[in-house]
Order: C-alpha cells, then structure tokens, then sequence
C-alpha cells in the first residue's frame, strides 16, 4: 500500500472558510477542495488514507461525511483544536476561550436558527 503524502496536496478551502471546522462536507465536496476526483476520493477513503469519515445522526444517505476539522488538521499537521479555535477567533468572537466554547455557541445557533451548517456571513 502506498502512503498518501497530505503535506503535497493544495487544498483550497476558500468556498468553505466561512464554515464552522467542527461542520462536515461530503466526498464530493471534499474531492473539490482537493482537486482530484470523487474516485481518488473513494480510493484513498478504501485504502484508509483519509481520516476516517464521520457517522452523524443527522446526516444520513450514501455518502460519506468528513469534518473539516480532522481533514485540516491532516493536511496541516496541526491539532484540530488549533483549527476550530483559530476559526472561532476569525468568525465568533476574538476573547473565546477554549473548544468547549465554541461547540456550546455552534450547538446554540443550530438550535436557535434551525440550519445544519453554520455559516457567518
């Protein structure tokens, strides 16, 4: 099995750099973010290259959902925590203090505005 280098892969996260890191996106969506195909998806998802995709209640059907969190931090070599807190800095609020946090504020806004991907404008 050959071993799939993240460090040479050229993300481009710009469509979703408004979306919580502790969100989802689906092979397809992550197939653009790395421009390769939805089946170099699928392979290296088979050939366990990829961080393993996520099981989420609310999100059913055939298809695969990986949250963007340990996507970047396997691409960046960096912890997760790192990411979510550097977004919720960017998008929440500067004085946030720990993921707790931002999983309690992502969690209300679900809550009170209804939508399953926050996305602040």
């Amino acid at each position: 099995m050959t071993k799939l280098d993240p460090h040479a892969l050229r993300p481009n996260w710009q469509p979703f750099i408004k979306r919580c890191p502790l969100g989802h996106i689906t092979s397809k969506e992550l197939s653009k973010v790395l421009s390769v195909s939805l089946q170099t998806i699928n392979n290296w998802k088979m050939r366990e290259l990829l961080p393993a995709p996520d099981q989420h209640p609310r999100l059913k059907g055939n298809k695969n959902y990986f949250q963007i969190a340990k996507i970047r931090a396997w691409i960046e070599d960096r912890p997760a925590d790192e990411i979510i807190m550097e977004w919720a800095r960017n998008q929440i609020a500067p004085d946030i203090k720990n993921v707790e946090q931002v999983k309690w504020a992502v969690t209300v806004g679900r809550k009170a505005y209804g939508v399953e991907r926050i996305v602040l404008v």
